[in-house]
């Protein structure tokens, strides 16, 4: 059986593929929240990333908790509203990290 990729997430393997300073730190970042145990954001991931460091794509931010949540690392949990300026107030996931 194949198993259909997210498209959001060819944006952030792409990420990987350019040599980008975004994917490491993206990773790491969502590694560290996800395991507090707390619910978390892609507010919260934009936030801990330095000043300057971008994906090139906002896409690839999608892609980053579709891919953790295929590996199993993260869950959905719920809803939240952006405080993100480009996202307008606009609904975005909250995820927590798994036990694996």
């Amino acid at each position: 059986m194949t198993t259909l990729q997210h498209p959001a997430e060819d944006a952030y393997m792409a990420e990987a593929t350019i040599l980008s300073e975004w994917q490491p730190h993206a990773d790491r970042i969502i590694k560290q929240l996800a395991a507090t145990g707390r619910p978390f954001t892609s507010d919260d991931v934009r936030r801990a990333i330095p000043h300057g460091v971008t994906p090139h794509t906002p896409n690839a931010y999608g892609g980053l908790f579709q891919a953790w949540k295929r590996l199993g690392l993260i869950r959905p949990i719920g809803y939240a509203l952006s405080t993100h300026p480009a996202r307008h107030g606009g609904v975005i996931r909250q995820w927590v990290g798994t036990t694996h």
